[in-house]
Parts: structure tokens; sequence; C-alpha cells
């Protein structure tokens, strides 16, 4: 496979919330020493021959002008344009969630959170730590307990996927605890998040109630241990990657819980659950997946 180039179609990073799932590709393939090219323009328009012998990762919000090449292969996300299904050089990618397990679509596991369709050629698995592997180099955060902020990186939203209420409970439970109030920044750097959320006291991925219902995997789990912040979540997905300990559907109640943990922590605990992440949840183990389909496939 290393013959092939990688290209990621689109997005140029802050552009989109998907483009910093693209930037993770990007830095991943690289990483695993592939050629690797992020087309961040795409108001320009390209020779179909630039794709040759190439895997395309493309995303629906930004493929208006993404060629048809019969050499390429593609790796399509929220994509169903035809054009690109014309032969056997595509694959669908999907975030997993409790849909990749029902039984009409017959999918196989092949690991934690991660399924085959083969009928629909869909690969589903949850995004990851945007750490790289050799980058997870922290330790669990000291003590935690001496910070007087809170840090929240990334997306606050209402609607049917949103996760407002469920933290506004919670900030609401740790003003009232603590006298500390919940800072939101998004668009952040990755060196800045590191830096922000182990300078938080506490760190939770607290995510929706669709969130919850259909057991989407937030990548903030991940990227929360793997920066060694104790985290825990409303989310029962928690409890494949961290065990029950780090479980509580009710955020009033995650907030006092964290508190309380915080005061009699387990350390080779957290340090076991950063080697997991390590292991089995960076783009490295995603793009490792997709090549792997992408192999079968084109046996």
């Amino acid at each position: 496979m290393k013959d092939k180039k990688v290209i990621i179609w689109g997005l140029p990073l802050h552009s989109h919330t998907h483009s910093y799932i693209h930037d993770c590709f990007y830095q991943a393939f690289k990483h695993m020493g592939y050629s690797t090219h992020w087309v961040t323009d795409t108001r320009v328009e390209y020779d179909k021959s630039s794709l040759d012998n190439s895997i395309v990762i493309a995303c629906g919000v930004d493929c208006a002008t993404l060629p048809v090449s019969d050499s390429a292969f593609y790796v399509l996300h929220n994509i169903d344009d035809e054009k690109y299904k014309q032969h056997d050089n595509w694959m669908k990618l999907q975030v997993y969630t409790r849909d990749a397990e029902l039984a009409e679509r017959n999918t196989q596991e092949l690991a934690t959170f991660t399924y085959w369709q083969e009928d629909e050629r869909c690969l589903y698995q949850p995004w990851a730590t945007d750490l790289l592997p050799h980058e997870m180099i922290y330790e669990p955060v000291p003590a935690p307990e001496i910070n007087r902020v809170i840090n929240w990186i990334g997306s606050v939203t209402d609607g049917m996927q949103g996760n407002l209420h469920q933290l506004q409970e919670y900030a609401q439970q740790v003003h009232t605890m603590l006298g500390i109030n919940v800072g939101v920044s998004r668009g952040v750097s990755r060196q800045d998040s590191i830096t922000s959320l182990r300078a938080s006291r506490h760190a939770p991925a607290i995510v929706g109630q669709w969130q919850c219902d259909y057991r989407y995997v937030p990548c903030r789990i991940f990227k929360n241990i793997s920066y060694g912040q104790p985290t825990f979540s409303n989310s029962e997905v928690i409890k494949k990657i961290s065990g029950d300990a780090f479980f509580e559907p009710d955020c009033t109640k995650l907030a006092v819980r964290t508190e309380q943990y915080l005061f009699n922590r387990d350390f080779e605990l957290e340090k076991e659950i950063i080697e997991k992440v390590k292991n089995e949840h960076t783009y490295v183990n995603r793009c490792q997946r997709i090549l792997d389909v992408v192999e079968g496939l084109e046996r």
C-alpha cells in the first residue's frame, strides 16, 4: 500500500468542524510514511490524473469539484453521489453509533466501536485523539484540584444533537459547589488545547441526549484522556474505554463525582486508560483500519 499516495480532499483547517478530522488524517498518514497531500483550495478544478494511484479521503460538505478517477480509491464520508461508485474503487466511512450493530445491517465487529458492513461497503468507527502515539507523553495531571478554572474546548450547541442543556446542568452544579464558571473556547491550536485542559480542574466529556441514546463516541473522551485528565462522561460508551467508575448519566451528579474522585484517585488505573487510548484510539489506528479495508477490497 505504501506505493499509493493519500489525498485529503477539502476543508482547510478551521474552516469547518470536520476540518479538524481532516487535519488528523493528514498528520497520521504522514507519520505512517505515506506521501500525503491535503487539497485545501477546492475552488480550483483539478484534472483527474492528479488522483492517479491514490487513496482519497473526502467529505460531503466539500466535494463539489472532486474529480472522478478510475485509478483512485475513494473513502467517502457522507457522500452519496453515484459517480464515485461506478466501479469497485470506493468505500463508505461513517462514525460509529448503535445503528452499526443493528441485526439487519449484518455487520462484522472488527474492534471496539468498529464494524464493517459488506453490502454497503461501509466502515463504522469513531474519531480519535488528535495526538499521535509518540506524542502521548502526558502522565496523569498530578493535582487538578488546585486549579480554579474549568476549561471546555469545543462546541456547545442546542437542538436535537446538542449538549447545551446537559452542560448547563453540570456548570450550574460546579458553580454552586465550587464558585467556578465553565469557560468555553473553540478553534484553538492543539497545543493550546492540551495546555488548557491540563490546567482545568475537571475535564468532562458531556454529550446531548441524542448522542447518549445512539451511543455516539465523542472524540473529547479520547483527547481528554490522552492529555492526562481523568475524564467522566454522561455517555455509557465510556464504560468500554475507562470502565464503569467514570460513567454518570446525571450531569449534576457527574460534577459531584468528578470532584470527589480528585481526592481519592487511582493513578495506576488512569495510566492504564491512557495506554489503552494510545494503543487503540489514535488516528494511526483509524488510518490503518481504512488501509486494511482498502487492501481487502482491492484483492
